[in-house]
């Protein structure tokens, strides 16, 4: 289990779930497109990948290759309310991020 990295804001989460994905080997392409906005869009880009069915299946997919693979939901549930999401999102993101945890067999981040 490793250290759920600290972050002070939504941008910076964003850019440590692309730097721990390029740094295991998995390239968040995508993932670094949509979230290519302006800060004060970013709550809503991230919202919306929270709540998207076809980014859970990308999740799904890369973690059975990359079983150490952050996620935005991964942070979203920890860090979510400070950040001003609303608490279904935060639900959904903690909610997701165990259903990872439960794919791969393990708790993937711990927050200390």
């Amino acid at each position: 289990m490793e250290k759920l990295p600290e972050v002070n804001s939504l941008r910076n989460a964003v850019q440590e779930v692309v730097k721990n994905n390029k740094s295991i080997g998995y390239n968040p392409t995508r993932f670094m497109q949509i979230v290519s906005v302006n800060d004060k869009e970013l709550i809503n880009v991230c919202t919306s990948l929270v709540k998207s069915q076809d980014a859970l299946s990308a999740i799904f997919d890369a973690l059975l290759k990359y079983p150490n693979l952050l996620t935005l939901e991964d942070l979203v549930g920890v860090y979510g309310d400070q950040w001003g999401f609303d608490t279904e999102i935060i639900e959904e993101a903690k909610l997701r991020s165990n259903a990872y945890d439960e794919i791969i067999g393990r708790k993937r981040f711990t927050k200390s």
